[in-house]
């Protein structure tokens, strides 16, 4: 029976040591800003742990842990910096108290205002560079399906124009250096979205406005496009493009000391890419045209820049009628022919002068 007992007792012994060696440590102490006020809410944990609790409503905390050894307390919580502090924790509780320091780069005040706005053009603008446009998403490298993507828009997936808190594509009006575009679109049939008719490359900027417009702008009822070209090309280079589609783009831009020209000729014929991929169209779309922009610089700040664009585009589809059996067919020829002039320039006293004139032809059959 003895012999029985002893084991017993060693083994009781074994277990009791580790329950005794995992006696809980309890942690408790305040939390106070620099100016001794009470910080509610604040966390105060055992880092690697789970261990931890949330000050009251007097920067009290309080907590029980299982851990052994020395680990770091952390306190921290939104607007000051945090704060770590090793302790030891060897059974008994501990008392501790921490001063948290305010964090000088957070956000401020956030004011709403309602009602009122600056009367400024570049306060409400959106503006986009060229390498915006043609790298969003779904937008083609069109100048209207990049800014279709703004809020506001309405995405129209049959005409691909820019329509604006429910209003018509006419009620969004584009200007190019400041002088109104009558024709911003290439032509287009029932059920075909239309393209802008301008490359993104060929400007600078694109800026999007959707209210208060100055007077500038006064025509527009429910956006603005402002399309601002480059002013002299940055270098000379000679450009091929070749597309997929069945397209080719040759240009040519040289540079001068105070002058530049650049010129451009497009074709584009998607019938080799309706031969692959048959669609219900009459005729593949096909287009061709050209463009030239003269740049001169005139005295330090003045600049005369004159652009002209000629482009011819073919397309036929078949429209749905319930009086012909594969579609109404329909076909649609235009050209369209645009030149652009501006000048702007100092004068004295702080006046300048920016002035310009543009015509547009447009015929569709």
């Amino acid at each position: 029976m003895k012999r029985l007992l002893l084991p017993l007792l060693l083994l009781l012994t074994t277990v009791a040591l580790p329950l005794a060696a995992q006696t809980a440590t309890t942690l408790s102490g305040t939390v106070r800003d620099a100016g001794g006020r009470a910080l509610p809410g604040v966390n105060v944990f055992l880092k690697t742990t789970f261990d931890g609790a949330s000050t009251d409503s007097l920067g009290r905390f309080r907590f029980s842990t299982r851990q052994t050894g020395t680990l770091p307390l952390v306190v921290t919580t939104l607007g000051y910096m945090p704060q770590e502090q090793p302790v030891t924790l060897t059974g008994p509780a501990q008392k501790l108290a921490f001063v948290l320091k305010e964090v000088r780069n957070q956000l401020g005040d956030v004011v709403i205002t309602s009602g009122t706005f600056e009367a400024s053009d570049t306060r409400r603008n959106t503006v986009f560079t060229a390498r915006d446009v043609v790298t969003t998403a779904g937008a083609s490298a069109d100048v209207a399906g990049a800014f279709n993507t703004m809020p506001g828009t309405t995405r129209n997936g049959e005409e691909g124009k820019l329509f604006v808190r429910g209003g018509a594509a006419g009620e969004t009006k584009q200007y190019l250096d400041g002088m109104l575009l009558q024709s911003p679109y290439n032509a287009s049939l029932s059920g075909v979205p239309a393209r802008g008719r301008f490359s993104p490359m060929l400007f600078k900027g694109m800026a999007f406005s959707t209210g208060g417009y100055s007077a500038e702008y006064g025509q527009a009822l429910s956006a603005v496009v402002a399309l601002n070209t480059e002013d002299l090309a940055p270098e000379t280079q000679t450009g091929i493009s070749v597309l997929s589609l069945g397209g080719l783009s040759l240009s040519h831009q040289q540079r001068a000391e105070r002058s530049s020209v650049a010129v451009t000729g497009d074709y584009l014929n998607m019938r080799p890419y309706f031969g692959l991929v048959p669609q219900q169209m009459l005729t593949a779309f096909e287009s061709g045209g050209g463009s030239v922009a003269l740049r001169r610089q005139t005295g330090d700040l003045g600049m005369l820049k004159v652009y002209g664009q000629f482009t011819r585009q073919t397309l036929g589809v078949r429209l749905p009628d319930a009086e012909w059996t594969d579609g109404r067919p329909a076909r649609l020829a235009s050209t369209n022919s645009y030149v652009n002039t501006t000048f702007r320039g100092p004068l004295s006293r702080g006046w300048s002068v920016q002035t310009g004139l543009a015509a547009t032809r447009d015929q569709q059959a």
